[in-house]
Formats: C-alpha cells, structure tokens, sequence
C-alpha cells in the first residue's frame, strides 16, 4: 500500500500538483477559516492531512484518476481566453476544484467559475428513457440537492466569492438568458455533466457559439447508456467538423473536444 501511495505521489509532484495534493485531495467539504490569505487554524489542517492521508493509503484509484484527468483537460483550456462554465454542479466538489486549480494556476486573471444548476436535482425536461436512470443516480448518490448560499459560503472562505457565479434553474432556460444578459462573454472551458438530452443541447446551442478558440469542452457521459448526452452531441456537432476525442484512464470524464 504504501509503494502504491508513493508512486501516485511521486506522479502528481511530476505533473507539478504539489499543491493540488494539499487543497484537493479531500473526500468531503471543510469548514476553513475565512481568511485571503488561507490559513488554517491546526484541527482543520490535521482534518485535510488526515483526508489526504485516507485517500492515499486506501485501495482506492479511481478518485485519483479523476482528479488528473480534470487536472489535464483544465491545463489544455489555461492559455484559452474565457471563463470556465460547469454545468451540473452537483455536490459543488467539481466547482470548487476549478476554482482550485485556477487560483493555483492563474491568481491574477479575470477568468470566474460559472456554475449552472437547479441546485435540488435532475429537471424537468428529462426525457422518458432517461427517468429510470435518473431515480437509480439519485439513489445511489443519496442526492437531495445543494443550498447555492452554502456553496458559496465554501466559496467565501477562501476568499474567492468574486471569482464564483452560481445561476439556479433549469439549464434549458437559464443558458441562453445568461449568454444574452452578458455581453462579451466568452468561455474557455465547458464542463457539460447535465446527462440528460435536453439540457446537453441547450447548454451546446446556447455556449458553442462564444466558446473561444482552442477551448475545451469536457463531455461526462457521452457514450453511457441510459442517458440522453450522446444523442444530442452526436445531433449538435453532426454537420461540424469536430473530433471526439476519447478519454482513456478514466471513468468520466468520458470525452472531450477541442473548438478550432
């Protein structure tokens, strides 16, 4: 176990996430202290080392692969003028990682995490083959929503609240309104994790256009089953010119494409 732990050590510190590995690898959300300059009074930091700990010397290496493969895409969209748009914000783990990986990486630009959401669970323009798998996902996950205000109160304890957005709705509506209430805007990575059919291609209709150049669009479930995500990608980008690209060391993300 402990050559296991060493060797995914040694792997982050190469692909430079010697910070990453102190603020990210945690299994649940921590109170810290609200404070610009992130210092942590001594029971949370042995709280984050005790997280970081479990996490290496477990079994597990899933979440790992996870978070390397979020780490790669984020790389490819840093030098791409835009901001980073989450669609699916879930749990708010996957938001506050961007908002991470962007105050390691790039502290002093104006790119923000836009964060779409009904913050209480799957919406209502499901389509009818995709309701067994939603009730399946819901419990599995023990999903019952997420407060955005306490969201951002994670968010505020960092110091970061102008750097985080969170739209609450349907995506199906709130994409397009937001595109058209902010001009100028552009993105530089869009995480679709929605799943479902409708939301997928509001999302695409609504963003593609000002994605910008060489931007990064992460797709979570093209390809499962159960979901509507491949039928309206597949259907968006059928008369564009776009590759696919496959992700091959984990369980999702699993797809992305690279805008021209």
């Amino acid at each position: 176990m402990a050559i296991k732990s060493s060797l995914i050590v040694n792997y982050l510190l190469s692909k430079n996430c010697g910070e990453i590995t102190h603020y990210l690898l945690i299994r649940r959300p921590i109170n810290l202290p609200k404070s610009n300059e992130k210092v942590f009074n001594s029971k949370s930091e042995n709280e984050l080392w005790d997280h970081y700990n479990n996490l290496l010397l477990s079994s597990d290496i899933t979440r790992i692969r996870k978070l390397i493969t979020r780490y790669d895409l984020f790389r490819k969209s840093l030098n791409v003028p835009g901001d980073v748009v989450e669609c699916g914000v879930f749990k708010g783990t996957g938001l506050m990682y961007w908002l991470k990986l962007l105050e390691i990486y790039s502290p002093a630009s104006q790119k923000r995490i836009i964060g779409f959401d009904t913050f209480d669970g799957f919406a209502e323009s499901l389509v009818e083959y995709e309701k067994p798998s939603a009730e399946k996902y819901v419990d599995e996950s023990n999903y019952e929503g997420i407060d955005p205000d306490w969201l951002m109160s994670q968010v505020s304890n960092m110091g970061l609240s102008e750097k985080v957005e969170l739209v609450k709705g349907d995506v199906v509506k709130t994409a397009a309104e937001y595109v058209q209430k902010n001009p100028g805007f552009r993105v530089s990575m869009l995480h679709l994790d929605l799943d479902t059919y409708s939301g997928t291609k509001a999302v695409l209709e609504a963003f593609y256009p000002v994605v910008s150049r060489n931007g990064v669009i992460i797709l979570d479930e093209y390809g499962v089953r159960g979901w509507g995500e491949s039928d309206a990608v597949d259907e968006f980008f059928d008369e564009k010119q776009v590759s696919i690209q496959s992700v091959p060391n984990a369980v999702t993300p699993t797809a992305y494409v690279i805008k021209d």
